[in-house]
């Protein structure tokens, strides 16, 4: 009987333990959120070719490609905190978003990576390095996998979109005020990402001042909000019906 107890308590406590990771976490991808869009600004347009190129060389350009590789891990540990902590009448449509999410992030991050390594790190110094005919070369290489990137992007914004529209639905199921809170801070994000979706590759650019405006605002606000929701949800250990 003794062992079976302390079993239970271990399976508490790692519960418990979890959540709080995933909450932290959650906290945490709220400030790399807040950078992603601060760092965007501090980078100069990029009116040429040559100018794209030279990004490589650039700080917060760099440092932003660095937050968003590390941005993608924590949101995801939070989004499986989610499937982790709604009620299971709901846990469906919680790993049916999470499955989005981990598609979002798989991509992303391999996009990210190679944006790093790849464009920035090998082929944009080689070609701003390069005498003419190699140069020309390595432009066509930075061309297409550029048009690669934006590709898999409209992957990203998919998965984003759906991942955020589930666990949103999944989030209104037995919510008290603050969980419910939390549901439509995550559903308002779904027609944030279907108007970057229709802004970025219907030309639909009319849009744009929107985005600006609603983006630096919800997805940190969402976030630090999931955050202190799933560490109550871990410290108070309430039921779903409380929640």
């Amino acid at each position: 009987m003794a062992t079976w107890k302390a079993s239970i308590g271990t399976q508490v406590n790692f519960e418990q333990a979890f959540l709080r990771l995933a909450a932290g976490a959650a906290l945490l991808s709220a400030v790399t959120t807040f950078f992603l869009w601060y760092l965007a600004r501090q980078v100069p347009g990029a009116e040429s070719f040559d100018d794209a190129a030279r990004l490589h060389a650039n700080g917060p350009f760099m440092a932003r490609q660095w937050v968003n590789l590390f941005h993608i891990p924590l949101a995801l540990l939070a989004y499986i905190g989610i499937t982790r902590a709604v009620s299971p009448q709901a846990r469906g449509w919680a790993l049916g978003g999470l499955v989005f999410f981990v598609i979002w992030g798989v991509v992303e991050m391999a996009g990210v990576a190679i944006n790093i390594f790849a464009l920035n790190g090998t082929l944009r110094p080689a070609y701003l390095a390069a005498e003419p005919d190699s140069a020309a070369i390595l432009a066509a290489n930075i061309t297409a996998l550029t048009a690669v990137w934006n590709a898999l992007f409209f992957v990203i914004l998919i998965g984003f979109l759906f991942g955020t529209l589930l666990q949103g639905i999944a989030l209104l199921a037995d919510a008290g005020r603050f969980q419910l809170a939390i549901a439509w801070l995550m559903l308002a994000a779904a027609p944030l990402t279907l108007v970057i979706i229709l802004s970025g590759y219907f030309e639909m650019s009319g849009l744009d001042p929107l985005i600006s405006a609603v983006y630096p605002i919800l997805q940190p606000i969402s976030r630090a909000a999931l955050g202190v929701w799933l560490w109550w949800i871990a410290s108070a250990a309430v039921t779903p019906e409380k929640r």
